[in-house]
């Protein structure tokens, strides 16, 4: 489970730093997981993941041409 990883409060602090403490962002935990609906992560998509009008692309990687 994530919760035994060490890592896992500095990765917690990092994406809310990183996002701006951003609503959309949600760190996901098993708790999270079992009681979350069909229907709240739908509007959570909705809401803020299927609007990607707004978001910056950044592609890395070794591409050859």
């Amino acid at each position: 489970m994530k919760e035994k990883n060490v890592n896992s409060e500095f990765h917690n602090l990092l994406q809310k730093a990183t996002s701006g403490n951003n609503e959309c962002i949600i760190l996901l935990n098993q708790n999270l997981v079992d009681v979350i609906s069909l229907e709240v992560a739908e509007k959570i998509y909705r809401d803020c993941i299927a609007k990607a009008g707004d978001f910056t692309f950044v592609l890395v990687g070794d591409f050859d041409g």
